[in-house]
């Protein structure tokens, strides 16, 4: 919820895979509903609550 926050916040579009870059991947909607969701910037993924 906090990915999906700051995305929204800084106007970040969901990402379309996990290795997309300038997204926020929000775990609990995305791929298989689980993991770590994470805003990426510039290449740099910074994770939220789950595993990674």
């Amino acid at each position: 919820m906090l990915a999906l926050i700051i995305a929204l916040l800084l106007g970040m579009p969901t990402c379309a895979s996990e290795d997309s870059t300038n997204c926020a991947w929000i775990a609990s909607e995305q791929g298989n509903g689980a993991g770590a969701s994470f805003v990426d910037i510039d290449g740099t993924a910074y994770y939220f609550g789950g595993a990674r």
